[in-house]
């Protein structure tokens, strides 16, 4: 009896059609109504980390104590390796502390609440950023705005900064 390799076959046109149908999904996903997909949010992270922050967004307001302290923890490990050992446990407790009051400053208030500020050689911006998305479509000359949506959401950037970059203050000389 004789064994055939229809199974091979088989298998190789559904592999060839698998790679035919990934190759067009992604094209086909990144034309969406023809839109441009807008966000103000995207836009100050980049403008955040251009500057040389390391940040950290939550997807929803924090709830709890728990939820703010991994907003700082994620936010120390987006800065350089060699920065991180050098952040103290009480600068990253008073980040977090403020973090909380200008997320429940935002929340009274239901606006964007950013605190600046430093604390050791630890600058901060921390809080609560407000949002803005939508899409864009243009046809036929005509401009449309789709699906436009503002939201509040947490934030901790962080920047690790020398002494002598510090005004005011000397770095220690060796006696």
């Amino acid at each position: 009896m004789r064994q055939t390799k229809s199974g091979l076959r088989l298998s190789t046109r559904a592999f060839i059609s698998v790679v035919m149908v990934g190759a067009l999904v992604p094209g086909a996903l990144a034309y969406i109504n023809g839109g441009d997909f807008h966000t103000t949010l995207r836009t100050f992270e980049k403008s955040l980390k251009g500057n040389g922050w390391g940040v950290n967004f939550g997807a929803e307001i924090p709830a709890n104590r728990d939820d703010v302290n991994q907003l700082v923890i994620r936010a120390v490990q987006s800065l350089p390796e060699v920065d991180r050992g050098t952040i103290s446990v009480e600068a990253k407790r008073e980040v977090a502390r403020l973090t909380r009051k200008a997320i429940q400053h935002a929340l009274k208030n239901k606006q964007q609440t950013i605190k600046k500020g430093q604390t050791g050689t630890l600058q901060y911006q921390v809080g609560v950023y407000e949002f803005e998305s939508y899409w864009e479509t243009n046809y036929g000359g005509k401009r449309e705005i789709h699906a436009r949506r503002t939201g509040l959401v947490p934030f901790v950037a962080l920047k690790v900064v020398d002494t002598k970059d510090r005004p005011g203050e000397q770095p220690e000389r060796p006696r």
